[in-house]
């Protein structure tokens, strides 16, 4: 595991938000940002405050091995695939999802909690296998409320890489993380305040009507963001290449280096493109520091 994703995993174990986390160690947002993009590494003196933020070494922070897991309660479910499939995920609320395509021939989902004991009887995962589409269900007890899931329940998804068509998901979420998604159209629907985009080559289409903070790191491909009376911010790495497109009734799109609003920086030619659409809706783009 590289040090930018460990350092997102003992984030998130540790509930921290990145301004939090930004604010322990005394440096800015776009600093944890840049790191947990892979764009860059802490000094040896916030590797130390790092360390002791999350109660481990400086060499378990820099190991390649995987972090152990935090969470005392956890419920998985796996189902085997052997042919592309299209998903539709509906995962209700939550405070986390992860999802990752990968190797194999399963898809998995992980329910974890620090707090829902019994996740088993209590969160329920229905996998139907309809044809060539898979829907994927997460049904809570009505013994648990909104509030208690938001705040401490995550899933975390696994996909085959090699069966992954068009896929939909649906959720209320604090964070969406989406590592090496590789289909023709990832969608979501719902409403999500940060989400992180690293790897994979797809066409993600973004409908949430709610404010969104995005950060894109090594992504090939196509990202629209479609709202409706809505502000969002989209960070890109500073040598990110990309072609901007502004569509809709009364959307605006900016361009922001080191905290100012600049000149349009994308290129007219490029594999990549971000798209804002929707009604009365502004995207300011955002270039991280080298």
């Amino acid at each position: 595991m590289d040090f930018n994703e460990k350092l997102r995993e003992y984030r998130t174990q540790s509930g921290l938000s990145q301004g939090k986390l930004a604010e322990t160690l005394n440096v800015s947002r776009q600093a944890i940002t840049k790191w947990e993009s892979g764009n860059g590494m802490p000094d040896i003196s916030n590797l130390k405050a790092l360390s002791g933020v999350f109660n481990v070494s400086v060499d378990e922070l820099l190991s390649e091995e995987a972090v152990k897991p935090r969470y005392p309660y956890e419920s998985i479910v796996e189902y085997d695939i052997d042919e592309i499939k299209h998903f539709d995920i509906k995962l209700g609320s939550v405070n986390c999802v992860k999802m990752r395509a990968g190797e194999g021939e399963k898809i998995k989902v992980q329910l974890v909690s620090d707090t829902i004991e019994n996740l088993t009887e209590l969160v329920k995962v229905k996998i139907d296998d309809i044809k060539r589409r898979i829907d994927v269900d997460v049904n809570r007890s009505k013994s648990l409320s909104e509030e208690l899931v938001k705040e401490h329940l995550w899933i975390f998804i696994n996909l085959p890489e090699k069966y992954m068509g068009d896929t939909e998901l649906a959720t209320h979420c604090e964070k969406l993380e989406l590592f090496d998604i590789i289909s023709e159209k990832f969608e979501l629907d719902g409403a999500v305040k940060e989400i992180y985009i690293a790897g994979g080559n797809s066409h993600i289409e973004l409908d949430n009507n709610s404010p969104m903070e995005i950060y894109v790191a090594d992504y090939t491909g196509r990202i629209d963001v479609n709202q409706i009376s809505a502000k969002s911010r989209l960070h890109v790495p500073h040598e990110y290449a990309f072609k901007a497109v502004k569509k809709g009734i009364r959307t605006k799109l900016l361009f922001e280096d080191r905290g100012h609003f600049v000149d349009d920086f994308s290129v007219s030619e490029s594999e990549n493109q971000i798209e804002i659409n929707g009604i009365n809706s502004e995207l300011t783009i955002v270039k991280l520091s080298e």
